[in-house]
């Protein structure tokens, strides 16, 4: 039904789905203190041969400046963030590379 209006079909509508489920939940998690709970969860809710959904939750660990392990992932899907502000990426997009999201996830946490 969302194919047609989206312009994406099956493997990309189902990334998305998987994408949204996993950054979705990471993020109410994180609001209430619980993202290492969320990471694990997540990890075994959707390992990557999960039908429907298109790939795995994916997580992996960067080190910030003072050597704190920053969680991260790769999107499956394209969220198209960038067709709105062509300049900038989402954190999660797989162009965005590690030293910015470093950057990123930093400043979130200074702010």
């Amino acid at each position: 039904a969302f194919g047609p209006r989206m312009r994406r079909r099956g493997r990309a509508l189902w990334g998305m789905a998987t994408d949204e489920i996993v950054e979705s939940l990471w993020y109410v998690a994180g609001l209430l203190g619980e993202e290492d709970r969320a990471l694990r969860e997540l990890e075994l809710l959707l390992p990557g041969a999960t039908r429907p959904y298109v790939g795995a939750a994916a997580f992996r660990e960067l080190t910030g400046p003072k050597g704190e392990s920053l969680s991260t992932r790769d999107r499956i899907s394209c969220c198209m963030f960038y067709t709105l502000r062509p300049e900038d990426t989402c954190d999660t997009c797989p162009r965005t590379c590690a030293a910015e999201r470093v950057v990123r996830a930093t400043a979130a946490v200074a702010a």
